[in-house]
């Protein structure tokens, strides 16, 4: 079983905003992925983080 943290923000809230998929028990650490979108909000990053790490 893969245990994942996920967490997206906007700054400022809409504006831009990023996510990650993190896997916990990663030797690195490296994100499992990234992304990004120029003009987003908070929950929408959020939203995006669960469908990738999914």
């Amino acid at each position: 079983m893969k245990i994942l943290w996920t967490d997206g923000s906007a700054e400022p809230n809409p504006g831009p905003g990023g996510f990650a998929v993190i896997e916990v028990k990663s030797d690195d650490g490296m994100p499992v992925t990234l992304g990004s979108e120029e003009d987003s909000t908070n929950i929408r990053m959020e939203g995006k983080a669960l469908i990738a790490a999914i």
